[in-house]
C-alpha cells in the first residue's frame, strides 16, 4: 500500500459539512433565538437545537414552570456562552480551543459539544436525502469514480491501494465508500458470497479508515450492538444526539496525548510505511502534525521518507514556510485528486 491520504475539514466542506467559523455561527444564531418562542409552554420546535439540548438534559417544556427554569437556563448560560464565543472567534480561535478553554464551564462545554453533533447529523441527514453527484465537485466522489471503480475487483480480492485518515467527526467516507462498493457488487467465480455477509463492510473494515479524534457514532453496518447512529440519523428517539454528543472529542482538548498511544503509534507507523502522502483540506494545526510525524516535525531540517502533496487555496505563507517537505498545490480537494499528474494509487 503506497498511499495515504489525510483529510481535514477542507475535505469535508466540499459537501457542506458545516466546520469552523461556519459551526460558530450556527451555534450563535441558534442562541439568538426568540426565547419567548422556544420556551413558551412547550411550543418551540422539536429539531430547534435548544429544546432537543434541553430534552436531552431530561428538562421537559410542558409546563410553565418548565418555561420559567428553561428560559433561566437560556438566559444565565446560553447568552453569556454566545456573547463569550463572539468575543472568543474575533481573536480568529478555534471553537474546538473555546470550548477547551479553562473559562468555560461544563454548561457550555456540553451544549457546544451537543451542538456539533447536532448540526454535523443534521448536514449528514440532507446528505442521505441528496446524493453524492448532487454537490458538483467533491474529492470523494471523484475518489470513488476516477480511482476506485476501475479497480474495483482488486478492492474484493482484498487488495486496498490506499490509506485514510481524518481528523473530523463525520462518517462521509465510509458511508459513501460502503454505498459505492454496494453498488459495484456482482458475482465473482469461485468467491460466492455466503449468506448474511457484507462483503462492502469488509473491504472498509480492511482499508481501516482512522478518525484521529472518533467520528461521531459506529454506522449501522459498523458495529453488532445498540450503540450506533444510522447516517443522518438526528432524531433523538432512539438516543442518537445523546450518543453523538458523547462521541465528541475536542480537538486539543488535551493536547496530543488525549489520543490514545497505540492510535498515535498505529498513524505514525501508517506515516512511515507509504510513499505518498496527500493531505486533503489540512490547516496544518502544530499538535496535529507532531501527532503524525512526532516531535521531529519541528526541526526546520525534517524530511519524511514519504512525498508530500497538499491542497493550499487560502493556506498562509507561513504555515508553508513551517513544512517546506510539503509540495503545496492552489487547488481544491476534488481539484488535487482529479490531477493524474500528481495524484496516484
Amino acid at each position: 500500500m503506497n498511499t495515504l491520504i489525510i483529510v481535514g475539514a477542507g475535505g469535508s466542506r466540499e459537501l457542506d459539512m458545516p466546520t469552523g467559523c461556519a459551526l460558530t455561527q450556527l451555534i450563535i444564531q441558534a442562541i439568538d433565538t426568540n426565547s419567548d418562542y422556544v420556551f413558551r409552554n412547550g411550543q418551540g420546535q422539536f429539531l430547534d437545537p435548544i429544546n432537543q439540548f434541553l430534552r436531552l438534559r431530561g428538562w421537559p417544556t410542558d409546563t410553565w414552570e418548565d418555561a420559567k427554569r428553561n428560559k433561566q437556563f437560556f438566559e444565565q448560560s446560553l447568552l453569556p456562552f454566545k456573547e463569550a464565543l463572539q468575543s472568543w472567534v474575533m481573536t480568529e480561535r478555534s471553537l474546538d480551543a473555546f470550548l477547551n478553554n479553562g473559562n468555560v464551564d461544563e454548561d457550555w462545554k456540553q451544549f457546544g459539544k451537543f451542538a456539533i453533533a447536532y448540526y454535523i447529523l443534521g448536514q449528514e441527514e440532507w446528505l442521505m436525502r441528496e446524493n453524492l453527484y448532487s454537490f458538483r465537485d467533491n474529492w470523494i466522489r471523484s475518489f470513488l469514480d476516477e480511482h476506485l471503480r476501475p479497480i474495483k475487483i482488486d478492492l474484493r480480492t482484498g487488495k486496498c491501494p490506499a490509506r485514510i485518515i481524518t481528523f473530523n467527526y463525520d462518517r462521509n467516507i465510509e458511508h459513501f465508500l460502503y454505498t459505492f462498493l454496494r453498488q459495484t457488487e456482482s458475482p465473482i467465480p469461485g468467491r460466492e458470497k455466503s449468506v448474511g455477509f457484507d462483503e462492502a463492510g469488509s473491504i472498509i473494515e480492511r482499508w481501516g479508515i482512522v478518525h484521529v479524534y472518533n467520528p461521531l457514532a459506529p454506522l449501522e453496518w459498523q458495529t453488532h450492538n445498540e450503540q450506533f447512529i444510522r447516517y443522518g440519523e438526528r432524531n433523538n428517539d432512539k438516543n442518537s444526539l445523546a450518543l453523538a454528543s458523547e462521541a465528541i472529542q475536542l480537538i486539543g482538548e488535551n493536547g496530543g496525548g488525549r489520543v490514545p498511544d497505540d492510535k498515535i503509534t498505529h498513524i505514525r507507523q501508517m506515516v512511515r510505511e507509504v510513499e505518498r502522502i496527500y493531505f486533503l483540506g489540512v490547516g496544518f494545526d502544530l499538535d496535529n502534525m507532531k501527532l503524525l510525524f512526532g516531535e521531529d516535525v519541528l526541526n526546520p531540517s525534517f524530511r519524511p521518507s514519504s512525498e508530500c502533496h497538499a491542497t493550499a487555496i487560502d493556506l498562509r505563507p507561513a504555515i508553508k514556510q513551517r513544512f517546506p517537505f510539503i509540495t503545496y498545490h492552489a487547488l481544491t480537494c476534488a481539484q488535487l485528486v482529479q490531477n493524474h499528474h500528481i495524484f496516484s494509487l
